[in-house]
């Protein structure tokens, strides 16, 4: 998956080995196809910091992600998002592409978004993220 935020390549990869085969879109999501899944990082909390007298000492992260699913069918969206939710809420310890993810958690259950533009409807659900520090220049 090329993108420049390794926490959503992560997250689109994980939820595309748990069997989750719709389109997924990282930071965006084209109006076609009809049925798609958008995720975006949202403000997350600081980051932990190691004991340390020098700044940049940071060992954790803890961004947080909303992922929206969009369809035609109000069931359709909402069954994959409950299966989302289901899948993500208190994973533990996990490596996924070498970053270690301490904990993931759902902010609330998921919750309509009402319709877009076209009519097709959109639910979302919030996560939040607790992972090492990347390795990578982003995050």
């Amino acid at each position: 998956m090329a993108g420049t935020d390794v926490v959503l390549d992560d997250l689109i990869d994980i939820t595309t080995s748990g069997g989750v085969t719709t389109t997924k879109y990282a930071g965006f999501m084209p109006e076609t196809p009809d049925d798609a899944l958008q995720f975006l990082e949202t403000g997350g909390m600081g980051a932990v910091h190691a004991m340390s007298s020098v700044a940049g000492a940071a060992v954790e992260e803890n961004p947080s992600v909303q992922i929206i699913r969009r369809s035609p069918s109000y069931r359709r969206a909402r069954v994959e998002m409950n299966f989302i939710w289901r899948m993500l809420d208190g994973l533990g310890d996990r490596t996924i592409n070498g970053t270690r993810y301490f904990w993931i958690e759902a902010m609330q259950s998921p919750f309509p978004l009402g319709q877009d533009e076209s009519g097709r409807s959109l639910i979302s659900c919030n996560f939040r993220i607790s992972k090492a520090l990347s390795t990578s220049t982003s995050t």
